[in-house]
């Protein structure tokens, strides 16, 4: 007669922290729209690290369609001591809702992010027109003007510019 045993051994504690993936979370994630198209977005991305960073190599950021994470779409992998990405101009959306900040380290991510919820500055102008004074066939010459969007506050400057199609 043969006996077999079994045995399996959990383990819990501050020794056995550093096997795991991290428990600690950053703060104040935060998105200032820069690109003024309706869908898209660009900016930097912020953060605060947290307290205790012994367990912390590093942050993946990007985007989610919920605060908890999901359908992560990473934009950049950063070491620890950065606290910022800027992620240019012209990133369309899509469906994501969230904006969302994980810490890591080499066995893998926080088990939820932290997120802010992303909010699409749009400032476009309207009512562009322009009437050609110049005479001559191959010059333009007189006044461009247009109606300001209707929230001006994330507006910094105009720029206007010729252009063979829209």
């Amino acid at each position: 007669m043969y006996l077999l045993a079994v045995w399996f051994v959990v383990c819990f504690g501050p020794g056995f922290a550093s096997a795991s993936v991290p428990t600690v979370f950053v703060s104040g994630v935060s998105l200032a729209d820069r690109d003024l198209d309706a869908s898209e977005i660009g900016g930097t991305v912020e953060w605060t690290e947290p307290t205790v960073t012994t367990a912390v190599t590093g942050y993946d950021v990007g985007f989610a369609y919920d605060a908890s994470g999901a359908a992560f779409a990473i934009l950049g992998s950063l070491a620890l001591g950065t606290n910022a990405v800027n992620i240019g101009h012209d990133l369309v959306i899509g469906s994501f809702t969230n904006v969302v900040v994980y810490t890591v380290n080499a066995h893998g991510r926080q088990a939820t992010p932290q997120a802010e919820a992303l909010s699409d500055a749009v400032a476009i102008v309207s009512s562009v027109t322009f009437a050609d004074k110049d005479l001559d066939v191959t010059e333009v010459g007189g006044d461009v003007t247009w109606s300001p969007p209707s929230d001006t506050s994330p507006v910094t400057e105009y720029y206007a510019y010729l252009a063979t199609s829209q």
